[in-house]
């Protein structure tokens, strides 16, 4: 019972690994303290502009444009390079948490490779018995790890087609006749 438990905790683990790297990179890639002063600067200046006459004090309104342009190819650049560390933080967590999670799937099928799951009566499986035992199982009836955590990550990928054919009991408009 445990290690089909544990057989399909390990397939579900890898649909977790690309959210849980969000949430990490998140803690890294946060709005530096000079990215909001450049913030407020530039909102202080679209205040400023908005009460400069564009017709009366051109020099001026102009000026203050430039500053604001100026400020804002300086936020990109910011942004930029928050979104490049980001996204190589991104890549090193998923790399490393796919590979501990190869590593200890390695490790459980080798460990248990003979044993199986479990036991099905020999008629039920009967015409795929040799598969479903493969490849290591002798007993007959018997499903493999290897196999039950196919099984696990193949009903996995179909959750989100079973869940939009479900009728969603929410809000629904009548049409308007």
């Amino acid at each position: 019972m445990l290690l089909m438990l544990w057989g399909a905790l390990l397939s579900s683990l890898n649909y977790i690994i690309s959210p849980l790297t969000k949430y990490l990179v998140s803690f890294s890639s946060q709005i530096t303290d000079s990215e909001i002063a450049i913030i407020k600067e530039i909102r202080d200046l679209k205040k400023e502009l908005s009460k400069i006459s564009m017709m009366d004090e051109f020099a001026a309104y102009a000026k203050t444009e430039r500053r604001i342009n100026k400020l804002t190819e300086r936020l990109e650049l910011y942004k930029t390079a928050r979104k490049t560390s980001s996204d190589k933080a991104s890549s090193a967590i998923k790399i490393t948490l796919n590979a501990i999670l190869g590593l200890v799937t390695m490790m459980t099928v080798w460990s248990f490779w003979e044993e199986p799951v479990f036991t099905l009566p020999a008629e039920w499986v009967w015409p795929l018995g040799w598969f479903l035992s493969s490849p290591g199982v002798q007993v007959s009836g018997g499903i493999s790890l290897p196999i039950w955590m196919m099984l696990c990550r193949s009903s996995l990928l179909q959750l989100p087609k079973f869940a939009s054919v479900m009728p969603s009991p929410g809000y629904s408009q009548l049409p308007l006749d």
